[in-house]
């Protein structure tokens, strides 16, 4: 019978811990990504429109709030005639569209565009 001593030991329970962290994270993290998308009331509506999760963190991250099919300033009232919010949104590169609503320009938009993030860049889902 083969006897470890208390050095080999520890390596060998530090080696196996390791491995076992490395495939659990690879199975469960997008399990784990996948409840905190559902979990995620606003997330949830905005897919529901149409929207992607990393348009949604990308508006979140510009200080907007996804409610009733729009995209909302988050710590400003949604007033389009108020020339104060409209430089604010300017400066982080919202504008208003000719439905007035409040989409990306910019460098933002090229970002979104390159990781195929847009709503019109996704593949149409057909229900059968």
């Amino acid at each position: 019978m083969y006897h470890l001593d208390p050095m080999q030991a520890l390596f060998l329970v530090l080696v196996l811990t390791v491995i076992f962290m490395v495939r659990g994270i690879k199975r469960g993290g997008k399990n784990f990504f996948d409840t905190v998308e559902d979990s995620n009331c606003e997330l949830k509506s905005a897919k529901e429109w149409g929207y992607t999760s990393t348009y949604y963190w990308e508006m979140k991250k510009h200080d907007m709030m996804f409610r009733d099919g729009q995209w909302l300033p988050m710590y400003m009232e949604n007033d389009l005639k108020n020339p104060y919010l409209i430089e604010q949104m300017r400066k982080k590169d919202l504008v208003l569209d000719r439905y007035n609503h409040w989409v990306f320009t910019g460098k933002t938009l090229e970002k979104l565009r390159n990781l195929k993030a847009l709503y019109w860049q996704q593949p149409i889902k057909r229900k059968h």
